[in-house]
């Protein structure tokens, strides 16, 4: 609810969210009212984490975009602003 009450607060903004590790079913409803979902994992992460991950993701934002970026774990963080930068632009 408080995520969804930002959202709303925001109006005519963009707005990012963000969650890492286990996703709690409550924010399924946050990623279905989504335009792009960018599920960025560890590049050296086990292939049916990253498919897990994806599935999941896709159900729940089921009219969003999602973009699936992989980055490797000690990647600096303006290398890591810079690729995630890419994907959302490649939607676009």
């Amino acid at each position: 609810e408080a995520v969804e009450a930002a959202v709303a607060a925001a109006g005519a903004a963009s707005v990012v969210t963000v969650l890492a590790g286990p996703r709690h079913p409550a924010f399924d409803s946050v990623l279905a009212a989504q335009d792009l979902v960018l599920v960025v994992i560890a590049a050296d992460a086990e292939a049916s984490l990253a498919e897990l991950a994806t599935a999941s993701v896709t159900a729940a934002a089921a009219t969003a975009a999602v973009r699936v970026v992989a980055l490797p774990a000690r990647l600096a963080a303006p290398a890591r602003r810079a690729a995630v930068a890419r994907a959302m632009g490649a939607l676009r």
